[in-house]
């Protein structure tokens, strides 16, 4: 694990610029999509929600609006963390060919969109249902914690391995023993970063400059860390367990 995190941060300092460029594009969109429809989206301090108790209140084209922004971020994500995946494959396997590296982001990336916006509609879905039938946010937040477990691989699996949904699902249930402590350790490494900042900005300014804080600090570095991360941590023991075999 020393070894991930060691290389996930020379891997992020080398990529700094390509981070910034993205960021930037990702918090613009962000920015007007919060600016455009702040009745129906809130800041958190570790991303942006919508108000499922607001949906209801808009109209059509707000509605087709909203939609087209939060596919463009979806997008932007996409592409950003296919980016850095790949940086990652080709930083772990010490050879950079420029014609590989973009084939390879352009033929992974809808697939990789495609699981992000199974995984926004399963999320939207998910909280109407929960806030309609006004059940326990709590076992909503534990269903949304098992399917991000069983979802955070398939997306690295598609890049680093060049294969599509179906054959990258069969791979990660190939390697589940040797995958399965790897979403625990990636999550609690995400939640210690953010506490922490949460904490030390929370001293100093009230939640709502917190909020926005988090909001670019996320964006801009532990986002794209945690991407580096999830990366090396797939790479690694997958090339590991190849050895075994």
């Amino acid at each position: 694990m020393i070894f991930e995190i060691k290389s996930s941060i020379e891997i992020f300092k080398q990529a700094y610029d390509l981070i910034i460029l993205l960021g930037f594009v990702i918090l613009i969109v962000t920015g007007i999509l919060i600016l455009t429809f702040q009745d129906y989206i809130y800041i958190s301090v570790t991303g942006i929600f919508l108000r499922i108790s607001k949906i209801t209140e808009i109209n059509l084209l707000e509605f087709i609006f909203a939609l087209f922004s939060f596919l463009i971020v979806i997008a932007l994500y996409t592409l950003s963390l296919i980016i850095l995946t790949v940086a990652t494959k080709e930083y772990r396997a010490d050879r950079i060919y420029p014609s590989v590296f973009i084939k390879n982001i352009t033929s992974s990336f809808p697939e990789v969109y495609k699981i992000f916006i199974i995984w926004f509609l399963i999320q939207f879905n998910l909280s109407v249902l929960w806030y309609v039938n006004a059940w326990d946010p709590m076992i909503l937040s534990i269903i949304f914690f098992l399917i991000s477990y069983i979802f955070l691989f398939i997306p690295y699996a598609i890049v680093i391995e060049e294969v599509d949904f179906d054959r990258a699902i069969r791979k990660l249930y190939i390697f589940r023993k040797e995958l399965a402590i790897y979403p625990i350790m990636y999550s609690a490494i995400g939640l210690i970063i953010n506490l922490i900042l949460i904490f030390i900005f929370g001293l100093v300014f009230p939640l709502d400059i917190v909020r926005i804080i988090m909001l670019i600090i996320n964006i801009f570095i532990i986002v794209p860390f945690l991407v580096i991360l999830g990366a090396n941590l797939y790479f690694n023991k997958f090339s590991l367990s190849i050895r075994k075999i």
